[in-house]
């Protein structure tokens, strides 16, 4: 009976210890998830920028197939692109 009550000392010991490393797990993976989600809620609402910008003609960043209004395709440039 001896060895078990010094296994749940030992237990009971390191138990504040693990339960601390636990709630910074938790604490690391919610901040990740929060930026993870704010970068997310970006991207789409700069798609939808972009998907609104193409519906209305380029306004100057090029419609969805990447030409500008009345661009053109003139010498030294590849799908728009002046290079």
């Amino acid at each position: 009976m001896d060895s078990f009550q010094t296994l749940q000392v030992g237990e009971e010991a390191g138990l504040g210890t693990r339960l601390e490393g636990l709630r910074e797990e938790v604490s690391r993976v919610s901040r990740r998830e929060r930026e993870v989600q704010e970068r997310f809620r970006e991207a789409r609402e700069e798609l939808r920028e972009l998907e609104a910008n193409a519906e209305s003609g380029g306004a100057g960043l090029g419609n969805a197939n990447g030409y500008e209004m009345g661009m053109g395709m003139g010498v030294g440039q590849v799908n728009g692109v002046r290079h």
